[in-house]
């Protein structure tokens, strides 16, 4: 059975060509099915979270922002068991409402270029 994974990013990046090769190859290689969905759209409405097997949240996305994830989709995510990943860009920036948003979301998994 192939999981099922819902890849959360910002279509705004997507014309940036780096963001749309990255988002593209998890699509493309991937042994999962992959559903992309734009996390402004996914916040103005109800998604069945629980029939994916994980969440990924693209690098796209600034995690802590209600521009990008708004309550209604935050609610969702904090309800949400299945596995959570987040690959993150830029990790200077606004370090200690980035934490504070992995926690309150329950990230476990975090994709970084930083040293250990």
């Amino acid at each position: 059975m192939t999981a099922n994974v819902l890849m959360l990013y910002c279509a705004a990046a997507r014309v940036i060509g780096t963001v749309a090769d990255h988002l593209d190859a998890f699509s493309n290689m991937s042994a999962y099915k992959v559903v992309q969905i734009d996390s402004g759209v996914a916040g103005n409405v109800d998604i069945e979270i629980d029939r994916f097997d994980a969440v990924v949240f693209h690098y796209s996305l600034v995690l802590e922002s209600a521009n990008y994830i708004n309550e209604n989709l935050r609610e969702q995510l904090r309800r949400y068991r299945g596995a959570k990943i987040l690959f993150i860009q830029d990790e200077m920036r606004w370090v200690n409402r980035t934490v504070d948003a992995i926690v309150d979301l329950g990230i476990k998994t975090v994709f970084s270029v930083v040293n250990p």
